[in-house]
């Protein structure tokens, strides 16, 4: 019992208990604004290329692609960089496939994995009763025509399938 009590003890003299406490942060405010900066002309050296892919940069900078999405949602300037980096690519996909610079559907398929692109089918299945094993499912296809259609709208049909 004395043991545990002397390891409590150390613990509160010597840990960081009250003052924040935990790893110092390696990615602080103005690292992420200098990092806006270096993606900033590293995209612009991009765009001279045919195509290029935004997390290539992530690669070679040395950090997880999950923190160039976190970083956008906490930092404006990133954030703009960001969406310039994904307009670009989305604009190069399109024009490399209508240009045959690009395979078509290759450029398709990224367009729509990445950059949501949809062909027209609103494919939603539900659910509506039955067990584990033995499913009972309805299947509604909607034909919509996305050039005039807007993201209210979307919404609207997708909760009236729900």
């Amino acid at each position: 019992m004395a043991f545990i009590r002397k390891t409590i003890l150390k613990k509160k003299k010597h840990g960081r208990q009250g003052e924040g406490g935990g790893r110092p942060k390696k990615y602080t405010d103005e690292w992420i604004d200098n990092e806006a900066d270096v993606f900033e002309a590293w995209l612009a050296k991009q765009a001279k290329k045919p195509i290029f892919w935004y997390k290539e940069f992530v690669r070679m900078r040395g950090y997880r692609p999950e923190y160039i999405s976190e970083w956008g949602h906490k930092n404006k300037k990133f954030s703009k960089v960001l969406n310039s980096a994904k307009a670009l690519q989305e604009e190069k996909l399109a024009m490399g496939g209508l240009q045959g610079h690009l395979n078509p559907t290759l450029s398709i398929f990224l367009l729509k994995c990445k950059h949501g692109y949809n062909d027209g089918n609103y494919l939603k299945r539900v659910q509506l009763s039955g067990d584990k094993d033995n499913p009972i499912k309805e299947e509604k296809t909607i034909k919509l025509d996305f050039g005039t259609i807007d993201e209210a709208e979307l919404k609207e049909i997708d909760k009236a399938v729900e």
